[in-house]
């Protein structure tokens, strides 16, 4: 419910897109929960901590409006 909330109240004009990270490693249900949700995965890397994390973005599409 948070995710879809968000999702309604980024205002595309001023915002492209939503990005989030999570644990690439050993964290299967999350990484398809925001697939599920959406998100698209852009990127992968690693934190200096040694951490692989995925990054995903979400842009909003053209017909979705935001919640008056």
């Amino acid at each position: 419910m948070l995710l879809d909330e968000l999702k309604h109240l980024v205002d595309r004009s001023e915002f492209e897109y939503i990005t989030l990270e999570t644990d690439a490693d050993n964290n299967a249900a999350a990484n398809r929960f925001y697939q599920k949700n959406g998100m698209k995965l852009s990127s992968v890397f690693t934190t200096p901590e040694g951490r692989r994390m995925n990054k995903y973005h979400y842009r909003k599409k053209h017909n979705e409006s935001a919640v008056s």
